[in-house]
């Protein structure tokens, strides 16, 4: 999370593309939407590791478009970035809690 962490705030610095960026040109270029379909279903894939359940890893992910979305409309609202991605590692946590234990961010299998 805390490179998650690091590449908002590149991001917002302007280091680097932002996702609102990139989605939209994703929009009105087929191979630069292939690419990132192919990055999102890897950050998907990677919070179903994490969480162990994939139909959270999907709700997550599209509550962090929302986030981002709404950021491009309210660019206050992305001050708020920490306590959003607190609330989505809470939600991870408490999945990994019922399941049995957490999962390895790495691996994705049980510590």
């Amino acid at each position: 999370m805390d490179r998650v962490a690091g590449r908002v705030r590149r991001s917002e610095r302007g280091e680097v593309p932002s996702d609102a960026a990139i989605f939209t040109w994703a929009s009105v270029s087929p191979k630069v939407a292939r690419r990132v379909n192919r990055a999102e279903q890897a950050r998907i894939d990677l919070l179903a590791r994490w969480s162990g359940n994939p139909e959270l890893a999907e709700l997550l992910y599209l509550i962090w478009l929302g986030f981002v979305t709404r950021g491009q409309r309210v660019p206050g609202l992305r001050r708020r970035f920490p306590e959003i991605a607190e609330a989505m590692v809470r939600l991870l946590a408490a999945q990994d809690a019922g399941s049995g234990g957490a999962n390895d961010p790495g691996t994705g299998r049980k510590s």
